[in-house]
Parts: C-alpha cells; sequence; structure tokens
C-alpha cells in the first residue's frame, strides 16, 4: 500500500465523531477529536494478509470504525470484568493481565465481527481468493484469549 495517509472522520450510531487514520499497512491512529492513538495494526496485518491495498484499506477502515461501534457493548464488558476482578479474594498480577488481554481480545473479535456483519457480501468477495488460515489463526487465539479470562475469574471465585 503507497503511503495513502487517509484520514476520516465518521459518525458513530451514539453521536461521537471518530477519527481514523491509515497511512500505511505498518502504522494507524484513531480516536475522538486531537485525541488520535497511534497503534501497530497487528490485527489488521494478521486478517488482511494477502489481500490487495484497496480492500485492505476498506477493511481496516471499517475495522477501526468497528471499535467505535461497538465500544458501548466493550464498556459493559469491561465493567462487569472489573467488577468481578474486584470481588476475587486472592487476586495478583497474573491473573489481572490475563483478564486484560482477554478484554483486548474481546475488543478485537467485536470489531472485525462488526465489520463481517455489515460488509457481509464485501468481505465475501475480497476474500474469494485469499487463504482462510490467517482469519482462522485470528478467531481461534483471541477466542482462546477471550475465554482464558473468563476461566480465570471464574476458577478464582469458586468455592
Amino acid at each position: 500500500m503507497a503511503n495513502n495517509n487517509s484520514l476520516k472522520r465518521i459518525r458513530t450510531w451514539y453521536g461521537m465523531n471518530a477519527i481514523i487514520e491509515i497511512r500505511s499497512r505498518s502504522f494507524h491512529r484513531a480516536g475522538f477529536g486531537k485525541l488520535l492513538i497511534p497503534h501497530p495494526p497487528a490485527v489488521n496485518w494478521l486478517l488482511r494478509f494477502g489481500l490487495a491495498d484497496k480492500p485492505y484499506w476498506q477493511l481496516s477502515i471499517a475495522h477501526e470504525f468497528a471499535h467505535f461501534q461497538t465500544l458501548p457493548i466493550l464498556l459493559v464488558y469491561i465493567f462487569i470484568c472489573v467488577a468481578w476482578i474486584i470481588k476475587i479474594p486472592e487476586i495478583n498480577l497474573l491473573k489481572i493481565g490475563v483478564v486484560f488481554f482477554s478484554i483486548h481480545a474481546m475488543a478485537e473479535i467485536l470489531a472485525e465481527a462488526h465489520v463481517r456483519l455489515n460488509m457481509n457480501r464485501e468481505y465475501a468477495l475480497f476474500y474469494r481468493d485469499i487463504s482462510v488460515f490467517p482469519r482462522l489463526i485470528f478467531w481461534s487465539i483471541f477466542t482462546l484469549i477471550s475465554a482464558a479470562g473468563w476461566i480465570v475469574m471464574l476458577m478464582s471465585t469458586q468455592v
């Protein structure tokens, strides 16, 4: 992908204006207002592996925007996890770390599920001649990481 330096402003369903910038396959920024968080697009790299520039760009924008669209659901999920962690009698940094990574995994799962559901036809066309293996890796690993957080929470509170 050439240095596209595309900056998109998109309004979420709950009224916030999200800003997404895809500079290249190795640098993205996203946020609200002047708060743009730079990050390496590791998930997009895996999910979009093998795609041409245009589908990569479209799906990456959609994925970043999906993080904002699913934010209210993720906030409820985070609240539940934090409330559960607070109730664990013997909490430690390892358990907190596993739950933190499971929350991040859930954020990525929600975003990609949103992309898949809202771009169903385009998604299928973009991936028609692309190996399913990278997407299987994503869904498998991120589902396991998400489940690991719940396992930690459930096992830590059993009597």
